[in-house]
């Protein structure tokens, strides 16, 4: 009985595996015709299995030629692999497959038939496609790339190019050549070094010079770099970029610094750059003349050239530059026995324009004596300052002690949005911010209080101001102010230093000459003197105020005076000379302008003058001679075109610089008389004409009132060259004298270079936004500057929820150590793979898995940009896991098979031999007592027997051949019957528990193996605990939803019945857990286990559609889980221990085995349970019988594999003669084994060798009772 249920199991096993199995299968016989074909083969094929068998496997592929010789080469060689061909299913769908096949043989070496497994290889197929497109997109990528890009082998010969680098050399054919098959011997030895470099270091950039196709040198800047490949010699990629423009706009650079430095050292100021500790950097001519006799100035402290001290001044306005980082000023003594007696000094901070740092002061030098003459010069009439003050763009306003606005330019009203009149009498806190207002406040009661020029810059709307607070006071009576001066110093700060402070050093000249002034009344009485006379004449202000003029003049000289004075009431103005008398008595000449003042009604109220000392005014006259030299210069030297134009729509040119040759080609006097738009581009003249609409009508005194945006212009237009072509010039407008002033600059290659950039920022605009990988750009701190739409796409963010997030923000946690170590040794320009694969998360929380390419780069304020491509290879990783899934499942099924060979190989002749000993051994046993002679030793040979058997049956059960007969069954109960059986397995310092789950579901399932699975288990879990410990065995229902099974390989989802083993023993390291399921595999020692326990249970549990899990570290335990799918069939009574049926009977059974020894004890077994046996060796012997005495047979009784005949062929044919004669089939094979090889059909009647007495019987009796 047990026997024929163990066949059973085994041809239902070979069943389960064959409809199982994962691939389209079909067995195909000698002739090329299906004879079977799995489930599998149906759902691919559309055929059903009743279709398929019969069907010439030829017809079912599109090239039957190719299939033909791929049957040749099957029974030729016994197997094939992975043929490329195309199936046609039942619908004509064309599929593109794998084939491979491997030979069946019966005992004598014959082929009978061949297995045909069939591959899909379609999404392979699209996924190949897909790499192709990818290729191509990339060449298309690199072919429309502007700067040139190659490949080179590790010697030097060319894999790729792009067609800029074919363009760029006129050379076509470039594969295979190396770099000095291309270029000459100079030129590419100094290439190979560039590549040796970068196959060493990881990368290098170069600058070389090498010719165009045309000929023409130009310099190139070309970046190398090592790929690396795996098992192979690494290549080399490069990228050039033509640079010779760059190189001359340095050039151009360099020369424009020695043009600035050849006008620093025109300047007549004395100008020194000093290191914070006073080290002087350097000096300009001007100062080495003024202190030739401390030559060499360089390398020494400033206090020991200029002052020849120990020590800093006190105070020292540099020292004091350095401490605030704002300028500072100071009148200082100069160099003892010099002619200098006292300079005035401006220390200006020279900043680190990164960190802010203050890294050295510049300070200019200038003689006091010589700025007072030339600002006394500069000051010569009321008319004149006041036309300054109001057409000055610098901001300026007098402001009273509570900072109160007294007076204002339009400049400084523009700067508050609203009149004069609004804004005098205003104070700060009424038109600024507090904070602003009080610092203002505090800068005007400093100046009042130290009476000296208190300075700042400060930034303001975006625009920087240079401020000075200037104390003036005109005379006793009068309260003293604060004159306010604001420059706009925005683009000063984008220039050199050394012509920003060239350009200060006029402005100073112009805001602060003066010159002596006196007013007197009708008496002869002064009334207002300035500190200009006062300190010529030695006096103070009130010594001065209220005294007769004529007592400042000796006998001689008040004749002189009183022969002008009587002049005044007429009316006249004149200039005289006339000697002064100082306080201590000395007499200064001086130059006298004086002029009558009258009152609104025209009476006469006195007379003022202005008083220049005659010797300073020479030395004036001598500066300005040569101010007027020095702008004519500018004038006539500029790169800039500067041009006088009349006041009128015409704006005729009345002067022309000579720079209109370099920059137009006419002479200047060509255009003299010329209007000027007869040159501007009709659709650009709006731009002069809004000028002049703007100036013309405008009197002197509008000028002065009018607001600096009313006649200040800049505008852009095209200007016809000489030659006929346009040129682009950029003029600013404003007014000198009664003329229009335009200083113009040729802006021409600046507007090409524009458009130019824009063309190419648009190319690549458009190529990086339809790239089909995702293009980036992070700033040095991983913040987003820019991405395209296909980054968007992958992240699943708009631009705008990017843009200035960090790059960080958007990894899975596991990725970001990784990204974060490549970024900052990128950062660091270590030597480091520019591509890996890392994790993002979506907004939508999905993972996709990315592949990077980046690289960095500097600004041109050195800073780093890091831009990247991010590649998606989701779906390619999916691919490659299912792959290495599919490969993996092929390896464990080809393990399997290898095992279940071996089983089905000897499981023919060892269980004929099997029935044999146990056959025997029972009849000995059923014929003796307990306590006879032998029965012990029948007893050992009898439990020999099974215990073999058994063997073979796991070792059929791990490869899925042995029979099994699943029934419905309920865990919970089935354990409670073998509860005791399991509790006597295990010693006493082990104690076992028993869990059982609620409402727990059935399933379906062999009882017989389910035992097998747990005896096996539990036996495990006692020897892993040899000092005892707790056994826990647990059932439960489980649902394995599709997130469950996606984390858990080989799960499907759907409802189980879970029943877990665990124990407190030794445990198991990862390495071992990897092997427990191997066939042999064991950790026990030697002669205390077979390897087969749990590669027994792993196959019992995939035959039946279960999963299973193990859990365990080493010295915790380890932790079963078994997982089997809830039984859903119909409702059938449950599974119960059968009670034993009479199994005895009289019927005559013909018997046909080829075995003698097992078709004697198979008489013998037959007779001794009562029936009548008549037994052949020879088929067709038994046939002969059977044709003769037909009448008498009840049954059949036929090994299946016999020679000559096999037992399928004898019934069919004895059935002709007597049809529904009752058969058995018994082999050594299973009976799937056989149903496969095309011997039986499924489902006959089978009794598996070796059987026992009571085995065969039973089954006997079945068959002889079944109506």
């Amino acid at each position: 009985m047990v026997m024929t249920k163990e066949i059973q199991e085994l041809e239902k096993y070979l069943e389960d595996i064959w409809q199982s199995w994962p691939f389209p299968l079909c067995y195909v016989n000698s002739l090329n015709i299906i004879v079977a074909a799995s489930a599998s083969f149906t759902k691919f094929s559309g055929y059903e299995s009743e279709e398929a068998v019969g069907i010439e496997i030829e017809t079912l592929f599109a090239n039957q030629q190719q299939i033909k010789e791929i049957e040749e080469e099957i029974f030729k060689t016994d197997s094939v692999s992975n043929r490329v061909t195309t199936f046609i299913t039942k619908e004509k769908n064309e599929v593109p497959v794998l084939l491979s096949a491997t030979v069946r043989k019966d005992e004598e070496d014959n082929i009978f038939g061949y297995f045909l497994s069939i591959l899909d290889i379609t999404e392979r197929r699209q996924y190949e496609q897909a790499l192709k497109e990818s290729e191509r997109r990339f060449s298309a990528f690199m072919e429309t790339f502007p700067h040139t890009a190659f490949i080179k082998t590790s010697d030097h010969k060319y894999l790729y190019i792009n067609n800029a680098m074919k363009k760029r050399f006129g050379i076509e054919e470039w594969v295979g050549k190396t770099t000095f098959d291309l270029f000459p011997k100079e030129i590419a030895e100094k290439l190979v070094k560039a590549d040796n470099i970068s196959l060493v270091k990881g990368y290098h950039i170069e600058e070389s010079t090498v010719p165009d196709k045309s000929g023409n040198e130009c310099i190139w800047e070309t970046y190398t770099f090592r790929i690396e490949r795996e098992n192979q010699e690494p290549l080399i990629g490069g990228f050039s970029m033509d640079i010779t423009e760059r190189k001359e706009s340095e050039k151009k650079l360099r020369e424009n610094e020695e043009f600035l430095k050849s006008i620093i050292e025109s300047i007549q100021d004395g100008i020194s750059i000093l290191k914070p500790d006073l080290t002087i950097n350097f000096t300009n001519d001007m100062m080495k003349k003024w202190y030739a006799e401390n030559l060499p100035l360089e390398g020494k402290k400033c206090y020991e050239c200029y002052h020849n001290a120990n020590a800093p001044c006190d105070p020292c306005p540099t020292l004091r530059c350095i401490q605030s980082g704002k300028t500072e000023w100071n009148i200082v003594p100069g160099l003892p026995g010099s002619p200098i007696k006292w300079i005035e000094l401006f220390s200006y901070p020279i900043k680190d324009p990164d960190t802010g740092k203050v890294t050295g002061v510049a300070e200019f030098v200038r003689d006091i004596t010589s700025k007072r003459q030339a600002e006394e010069a500069l000051r010569q009439s009321e008319n004149k300052y006041r036309l300054l003050f109001q057409t000055s763009p610098d901001l300026i306003a007098q402001i009273d002690k509570e900072g109160r606005f007294i007076t204002a330019n339009p400049a400084m009203t523009d700067s508050f949005g609203i009149s004069a009149e609004e804004l005098i009498g205003k104070t700060f806190f009424e038109v600024m911010p507090p904070d602003i207002a009080q610092h203002r406040l505090e800068m005007v009661r400093k100046a009042l209080k130290e009476d000296k020029i208190q300075n700042f810059e400060d930034e303001r709307g975006g625009k920087y101001y240079y401020n000075l607070f200037v104390p003036v006071k005109i005379s006793e009576q009068e309260e003293a102010t604060v004159q306010v001066i604001a420059r706009d110093i925005t683009e000063s700060k984008q220039m050199q230093n050394q012509l920003l402070e060239s350009e200060r050093k006029y402005r100073d000249l112009v805001e602060n000459m003066a010159e002596g002034l006196i007013t007197i009344d009708e008496q002869k009485i002064v009334t207002l003197v300035n500190s200009k006379i006062c300190h010529m004449l030695e006096f103070k202000p009130e010594e001065m105020v209220g005294k007769n003029i004529f007592d400042f003049f000796d006998s001689k000289n008040q004749k002189i005076l009183k022969q002008e004075l009587v002049k005044r009431p007429e009316g006249t103005f004149s200039q005289y000379e006339i000697t002064f008398t100082t306080k201590s008595g000395k007499q200064i000449p001086a130059l006298i302008s004086g002029a009558p003042n009258f009152d609104e009604k025209g009476r006469f109220r006195g007379s003022y003058a202005n008083v220049l000392d005659f010797t300073e005014r020479k030395q004036a006259e001598e500066a300005l001679r040569q101010s007027e030299e020095k702008y004519r210069l500018i004038t006539e030297t500029t790169s800039d075109l500067i041009s006088l134009h009349t006041f009128d729509l015409n704006a005729s040119y009345t002067y022309v610089s000579p720079s209109i040759k370099r920059i137009a080609g006419y002479e200047p006097e060509e255009l003299l008389g010329e209007s000027a738009f007869t040159y501007i581009h009709p659709e650009d003249r709006k731009g002069l004409l809004k000028i002049l609409k703007t100036y013309v009508g405008y009197t002197i005194k509008n000028l002065m009132s009018a607001k600096k945006s009313e006649f200040t212009e800049t505008i852009e237009y095209r200007f016809k060259h000489k030659s006929g072509k346009w040129i682009y010039l950029q003029s600013v407008g404003n007014t000198l004298g009664k003329q229009l002033l335009l200083v113009s600059r040729d802006v021409t290659q600046r507007v090409q270079m524009e458009a130019s950039l824009r063309e190419s920022e648009e190319r690549y605009r458009s190529m990086v936004e339809n790239s089909a990988m995702g293009v980036f750009i992070v700033d040095d701190n991983s913040n987003f500057e820019f991405v395209n739409q296909r980054l968007c796409e992958i992240l699943g963010y708009r631009a705008s929820e990017i843009i200035g997030h960090k790059f960080m923000e958007f990894l899975a946690p596991e990725s970001v150590e990784l990204v974060q170590d490549r970024y900052q040794r990128l950062q660091k320009s270590e030597a480091v793979s520019m591509n890996y694969e890392f994790e993002v998360i979506r907004k939508d929380g999905e993972r996709r898995q990315v592949e990077i390419y980046s690289n960095v780069v500097k600004d041109t304020d050195g800073k780093n940009h890091t831009i990247a491509q991010i590649l998606d290879i989701t779906e390619r990783v999916k691919a490659e896991a299912a792959r290495d899934s599919l490969e993996s499942q092929l390896r464990q099924a080809q393990k399997m098979e290898a095992v279940g060979r071996l089983a089905g190989g000897i499981a023919h002749d060892f269980n004929n031999i099997l029935t044999i000993i146990l056959g025997y051994s029972q009849m000995a046993l059923m014929n003796l007592q307990p306590g006879q002679k032998f029965y012990t030793h029948f007893q050992k040979i009898n439990d020999a027997a099974h215990r073999s058997a058994n063997m073979i049956g796991k070792m059929l059960a791990f490869s899925r051949q042995q029979n099994a007969e699943p029934q419905r069954l309920n865990l919970n109960t089935h354990l409670e019957s073998t509860k005791g059986l399991l509790e006597k397995m295990v010693r006493e310092d082990i104690r076992i528990s028993f869990i059982q789950g609620a409402e727990l579901n059935d399933i379906y399932l062999d009882p017989t193996q389910f035992d097998q699975i747990i005896i096996n288990l539990v036996a495990n879990a006692r020897d892993a605990m040899p000092k005892g410990g707790n056994l826990v065995i647990e059932t439960a229902n489980f649902t394995c939803d599709s997130e469950y099974s996606l984390k858990h390989h080989g799960f499907q989802p759907g409802n189980y019945v879970m029943i877990s083993v665990s124990d407190t023993g030794c445990g198991m390291d990862k390495e071992t857990q990897e092997h427990i399921f191997e066939p042999f595999f064991t950790t026990k020692g030697e002669g205390e286990g077979t390897g087969l326990g749990l590669a027994t249970v792993y196959g019992i549990i995939k035959q039946n559609n279960g999963f299973i899990n193990v859990y365990s570290e080493p010295g915790k335990g380890a932790t079963f889980k078994i997982y089997f799918p809830v039984y859903e069939g119909q409702d059938e009574k449950p599974y119960q221990a059968e009670d034993l049926e009479n199994i005895m009977g009289q019927e005559t059974i013909l018997l046909a085995e080829d075995d003698t020894d097992v078709r004697t004890f198979t008489r013998n077994a037959l007779q001794q349970l009562g029936y009548r046996v008549i037994d052949f060796g020879e088929p067709i012997e038994a046939l002969e019988y059977f044709k003769k005495h037909s009448d008498e047979i009840d049954l059949l009784f036929t090994d299946l594999v016999m020679p000559g005949m096999n037992g399928q062929e004898l019934h069919r044919q004895i059935e002709q003669i007597k049809p529904g004669i009752k058969v058995l089939f018994t082999s050594g094979y299973t009976s799937n084994i056989i149903a496969v090889q095309g011997i039986i059909k499924r489902g006959i009647n089978f009794l598996q060798k070796p059987f026992a007495i009571a085995a065969l019987g039973k089954k006997i009796r079945q068959i002889l009772d079944t109506k």
